[in-house]
């Protein structure tokens, strides 16, 4: 099945003042911001929606862009009797997406309420327009949102006080902030909600070394790339004084600590890796990858 999504972008500029380079460079990725906006939508609707945006029309006067954002998903995502119609769908997309520019209207984004206030304001519109009842409805997550308000945020922090984002519809016409602050980090530490400890007994490959300094290494565990600093002093000395030689290819047999965080919703936030005794050396190949 497929659902098309129309909207205009607009940008006002002052002739003989503003910066040509910047401005075009400023709307191309403003352009793949909404695109971004667009794909976090359709995966509400249907974790395997796909997203194609074209470009339907430029206007003269200040720069205006006809953009089309294509969803295609499978009907074995809607419910038995949907409920829902073309109109419900298109001011779904369009409520959505003005919460989304709503919430940067104070200038900052940095606690995870104002995170929460995007995902309640969507999906009650998911319920108002029959898309909860008739689709297989996925809440976005707030690093998805997260991301998107940080990527709107880089892109529309080169325009002047000479230059103004509008996103418009038949029945909206928002201006996008400008000089959007995103804390990103203080977001995911409001979000931090468990903190798993353990200690295990691993064997990693080394990828790369370091001979001076207490900089993490990098090692490969099975398909996965870890990063770890080695707290074993003992080791580090005879490694330093090459006592203990590595080559090419070897391992490390090593006890690690690792602390895992996750937020409130079980999502995997962040893991750290500290090597806290070097075991033994295994001699091994050289990847061929």
């Amino acid at each position: 099945m497929k659902t098309e999504y129309t909207y205009n972008v607009k940008l006002d500029y002052k002739p003989g003042v503003s910066d040509p380079g910047k401005v075009f460079v400023a709307y191309s990725e403003i352009i793949k911001s909404f695109k971004r906006i667009d794909s976090l939508l359709g995966r509400t609707l249907s974790h395997g929606s796909s997203c194609k945006q074209t470009l339907e029309n430029v206007e003269i006067g200040s720069i205006t862009s006809k953009n089309k954002s294509i969803f295609e998903y499978s009907e074995a995502e809607l419910s038995d009797e949907p409920e829902y119609t073309e109109e419900n769908l298109q001011d779904y997309l369009v409520s959505s997406t003005s919460a989304l520019f709503s919430s940067l209207s104070n200038g900052k984004i940095d606690s995870e309420k104002q995170i929460e206030d995007i995902q309640d304001k969507i999906e009650e519109s998911a319920k108002n327009n029959n898309i909860l009842s008739s689709f297989t409805y996925s809440r976005p997550s707030a690093s998805e949102i997260v991301d998107v308000l940080k990527d709107v945020s880089e892109s529309s922090a080169t325009l002047t006080e000479n230059e103004q984002i509008s996103y418009i519809t038949k029945t909206t016409n928002i201006s996008v902030p400008k000089n959007i602050e995103v804390d990103v980090q203080k977001i995911e530490n409001d979000m931090k909600k468990k903190i798993v400890t353990g200690k295990r007994e691993l064997i990693l490959k080394i990828k790369k070394a370091y001979l001076i300094g207490n900089a993490q290494w990098e090692f490969k565990h099975g398909k996965y790339s870890i990063d770890a600093k080695i707290l074993d002093k003992d080791w580090l000395e005879k490694y330093h004084k090459k006592i203990e030689v590595i080559a090419p290819g070897d391992s490390l047999e090593v006890v690690v600590e690792i602390i895992e965080e996750y937020d409130k919703y079980g999502k995997l936030i962040s893991d750290t890796y500290t090597i806290e005794k070097v075991v033994g050396i295994i001699p091994g190949e050289i990847d061929e990858e």
